[in-house]
């Protein structure tokens, strides 16, 4: 359509992250940064956050010690169903490189529901990917727009604003550190308050043990925020020849569900401690079905003894095998998301792109949808 050139107010082309609005009744076009000056300064949200939301860097220093128990730790690793192949081609190369293992494209291991063998819960999922309308993300490149940060704590009405909705306790890496977790065990302060709930149940009662364990963990959830919680620690220390643990992903998957029914679920943040969890599509799990941070506890150990003897990598210090371990599942987490095209850890948890192959629709409908 001819225009004067005259009649021309504005000329340009809408760039990614802008925007503008016509405002009719005024007669002029709103700018991008007009637009959101207005809104950033329409409460002291700065203010609000400094005064409100707690570091975890910022909490006092924790006792907590990384003392490996060696002599236990091939009962507990039998236990929670490690093999020679997690430790010597996922686990070894991530401490050594401090980067995720490489291996060939394709996957020709056979279906969880076919293996003659017993296996992890999360062996049963498979990751989906971005198509077409949701381009996938260069986690390599564009880093720059992708982040780790996750806040625990309770989530209050999106459609008000507050001083509270800021009080929730922020953690720069949902992998969590011994040290980090410690921290987060001891959290009990206004707004803020951890309950440490057993995923453990008793192996002598037989089959159904499993079902009312599961009960009893949603029930005891509903407790604790009932009784003020807004952080909920799902642990499994403590395996033993009396007591199993539940699967981490079934457990935490089973409590999310239970209070986006019971419409709780906002109240709380998760946190998962377990000795299942060693590579990345175990954590991607655990943050898809609802955990906002987790802590490895028995991968820690068992990376301290493959630095300590230094059978399938150099020999190194337990500290920096662990930082080297956290910084390969960075560089994984980074990875999955980035094929949804998804850029930040916190629009990942609980997003549940995954599909199952194997699993009843009785337990799917029950525990994962």
């Amino acid at each position: 359509v001819p225009v004067d050139e005259a009649d021309i107010a504005y000329k340009g082309r809408l760039q990614p992250g802008k925007m503008f609005l016509i405002d009719i009744k005024e007669g002029r076009i709103i700018s991008d940064e007009e637009i959101k000056t207005k809104i950033a300064t329409q409460k002291p949200y700065k203010k609000w956050v400094e005064e409100n939301q707690v570091n975890l860097n910022d909490l006092p220093e924790s006792d907590f010690k990384f003392e490996p128990d060696f002599d236990s730790l091939l009962t507990r690793q039998i236990a929670f169903g490690y093999t020679v192949e997690d430790i010597k081609f996922i686990m070894a190369p991530m401490i050594g490189t401090a980067m995720e293992a490489t291996g060939s494209m394709g996957n020709d291991s056979p279906l969880a529901i076919l293996s003659q063998k017993p296996q992890l819960l999360f062996n049963y999922f498979k990751q989906l990917f971005a198509q077409v309308t949701n381009p996938a993300i260069d986690s390599i490149r564009e880093e720059l727009v992708m982040s780790m940060e996750v806040t625990l704590g309770k989530e209050r009405n999106l459609l008000d604003e507050s001083p509270e909705h800021c009080r929730k306790l922020k953690v720069e890496h949902p992998i969590l550190t011994g040290k980090e977790m410690d921290k987060i065990l001891k959290l009990d302060q206004e707004g803020l308050k951890t309950v440490v709930l057993s995923t453990l149940f008793p192996v002598s009662e037989g089959e159904q043990s499993v079902e009312r364990a599961l009960d009893a963990l949603c029930q005891s959830a509903s407790k604790a925020i009932d009784e003020g919680a807004t952080i909920l620690v799902l642990s499994d220390k403590g395996v033993d020849q009396n007591n199993a643990a539940l699967p981490s992903l079934l457990a935490t998957a089973c409590v999310h569900h239970h209070l986006l029914r019971e419409r709780t679920r906002t109240r709380v943040g998760l946190a998962v401690e377990t000795g299942e969890a060693r590579e990345m599509m175990h954590f991607a799990l655990l943050i898809g079905y609802g955990a906002g941070a987790i802590h490895p506890y028995l991968a820690y150990e068992t990376v301290a003894e493959i630095a300590n003897e230094a059978v399938y990598i150099n020999k190194m210090d337990s500290e920096t095998a662990v930082s080297n371990f956290i910084k390969a599942t960075r560089k994984g987490l980074f990875k999955i998301t980035a094929k949804m095209g998804i850029s930040t850890i916190q629009s990942y948890r609980g997003a549940q792109i995954f599909e199952a192959v194997g699993l009843s629709e009785d337990v799917i409908e029950r525990f994962f949808t």
